[in-house]
C-alpha cells in the first residue's frame, strides 16, 4: 500500500478511539529506550552509592519524559503519515544519541546529552506545530505545549555549552519546565477537551513497563553467563524471580487496562506515579543481578541490600498509589485493604533492610518474595469478575 506524504493530524480522543492499538511505528520507537535503560542500569550497577542513585535518577527522568512527550502526542494526534515517520525517525536517531551518551550524561557526555535531549524535544514541536496549523480547535493547548517544549529545550542547548555547575542548573530549571507546561492549571482545563484516547494510552506505558521489566533479566543473564552459581543463588535468584512475578501481576492485572477521567487530580498521580515506579523497576534488575553473585558464606553488601529492599519497596508503593488513583474512578471494592496490604508490606521491607544486615542473601531474597506472595494472594482471592464493557460508564482517560 502506497503511503500517503502528508496527512493532517486527526484527533484520536474520547471513547470512539476505545480499540486503538499502538502502531508498528510506535512499536519500533520503543525499541530504542531498550538501550537507554540497559545504559542507565549499567550507571546503578557501577555506582550503588548516593550520589550514584542521584545520577541514576537525574538521568532516567528526561529519558522517560521524552518517551512520554511522544507517547501523549501520539496518542491524540497521530497521523502516520511519510512526514510523522520521518520525524519519529529523526527522534530515534537523536534517542540513540541519548543513550549513548547517558553513562556519563552529567560529565563528560553532557553535551552529547544536552543536544541530543533537545533535539528530541524539538521534533516533537514540530509535530505540535502540524498540529496547530491542521486544527484550529486545538491550538489554545498546543501553543501552551510548544512554547514551553521550546522554552526547555533551549535551556538545554544553552546548557551544553555553559561550565559546572551552571549547566545542571539550567537543566534543572528545563526539566521544571517540561513538567510545569502540561501540569499548569490553563494547560489542565485544555487538556479536558482533548482527553486521550482511552485504551491506547494505557496499554503504552504497559509496553514501556514490560520493556523496563525486561531489562531485568538482560542484567541477570548477562552478570551469569559463564558463571557457575551455588545452589544458594540459584535458590535466591529464584525467589526474586517471584517477586519480579509478583510486581508484573500487580500492574497488569490491576493498572495495564484501568479506566480514569482525564483531567482529574488521579488522572495526574495516575501518570507521574509511573515515573518511580519505572525507576524502581529498573533499579531492581540491577539488584537482582548483585544478590545472585554473592559467593556461598558470604553476605550482602550493605549498599546492595538497601538498593533492592528499597527497588521493591517504592515499586510496591507506587503500584498501590497507582492503584488508589484508579479506584477513585472505578470504586473498586476492597481497594483500601489491598491498599493497606501494600503499605504493610512496603513497611515490611523497609524493616527488614534497616535491620536484616546479618541475614544471608537467601533468607533476605525469600522475606521479598513472601511479601510478594501474600500480595498476589489477596489480589486473586479478592478478583472480582470482569464486567461487560457494553454496559460500563463511559470513561475520558
Amino acid at each position: 500500500m502506497k503511503r500517503p506524504l502528508l496527512i493532517p493530524p486527526l484527533f484520536h480522543t474520547g471513547d470512539a478511539e476505545n480499540i486503538r492499538k499502538a502502531t508498528w511505528l510506535e512499536l519500533f520507537f520503543d525499541l530504542v529506550y531498550v538501550a537507554a535503560i540497559i545504559e542507565l542500569g549499567y550507571i546503578l550497577t557501577d555506582d550503588v552509592t548516593p550520589a550514584g542513585i542521584v545520577n541514576f535518577i537525574a538521568l532516567f527522568i528526561p529519558i522517560w519524559w521524552s518517551w512520554v512527550g511522544t507517547t501523549f502526542y501520539s496518542n491524540r494526534f497521530d497521523s502516520d503519515d511519510v512526514l510523522h515517520r520521518i520525524l519519529v525517525f529523526i527522534q530515534i536517531f537523536a534517542i540513540s544519541s541519548l543513550a549513548i551518551n547517558v553513562y556519563e550524561g552529567l560529565t563528560d557526555t553532557f553535551v552529547g546529552f544536552a543536544i541530543s535531549y533537545a533535539v528530541v524535544r524539538l521534533i516533537l514541536v514540530v509535530m505540535y506545530y502540524r498540529v496547530y496549523r491542521a486544527l484550529p480547535s486545538a491550538r489554545p493547548l498546543v501553543r501552551r505545549y510548544i512554547t514551553g517544549f521550546c522554552a526547555a529545550a533551549a535551556l538545554w542547548v544553552i546548557a551544553a555549552f555553559l561550565p559546572d555547575p551552571l549547566r545542571l542548573l539550567m537543566a534543572l530549571m528545563s526539566i521544571v519546565i517540561d513538567f510545569y507546561t502540561p501540569l499548569a492549571p490553563k494547560s489542565r482545563a485544555l487538556q479536558r477537551d482533548l482527553p486521550p484516547s482511552p485504551h491506547h494510552l494505557p496499554e503504552r506505558f504497559g509496553l514501556f513497563t514490560i520493556i523496563v521489566l525486561g531489562e531485568l533479566f538482560l542484567k541477570v543473564v548477562r552478570e551469569l553467563a559463564g558463571q557457575t552459581s551455588p545452589l544458594s543463588a540459584w535458590l535466591a535468584g529464584i525467589c526474586l524471580f517471584i517477586v519480579a512475578v509478583g510486581l508484573w501481576w500487580l500492574y497488569f492485572e490491576n493498572i495495564a487496562e484501568a479506566r480514569l477521567h482525564w483531567g482529574s487530580i488521579s488522572a495526574l498521580v495516575w501518570l507521574y506515579t509511573h515515573l518511580p515506579l519505572h525507576i524502581a523497576l529498573t533499579a531492581f534488575g540491577v539488584g537482582f543481578a548483585k544478590v545472585v553473585l554473592v559467593p556461598e558464606g558470604a553476605l550482602l553488601q550493605d549498599n546492595y541490600r538497601l538498593l533492592i529492599f528499597g527497588a521493591v519497596a517504592v515499586g510496591l508503593l507506587s503500584i498501590a498509589i497507582i492503584e488508589r488513583a484508579i479506584h477513585a474512578y472505578a470504586q473498586r471494592n476492597h481497594s483500601w485493604l489491598e491498599f493497606w496490604l501494600r503499605l504493610a508490606g512496603a513497611a515490611v521491607i523497609v524493616v527488614v533492610a534497616l535491620v536484616g544486615g546479618g541475614l544471608p542473601p537467601l533468607a533476605q531474597a525469600a522475606v521479598l518474595a513472601g511479601v510478594m506472595l501474600v500480595n498476589v494472594g489477596v489480589n486473586v482471592y479478592m478478583a472480582e469478575p470482569e464486567v461487560d464493557e457494553t454496559h460500563a460508564p463511559a470513561m475520558h482517560s
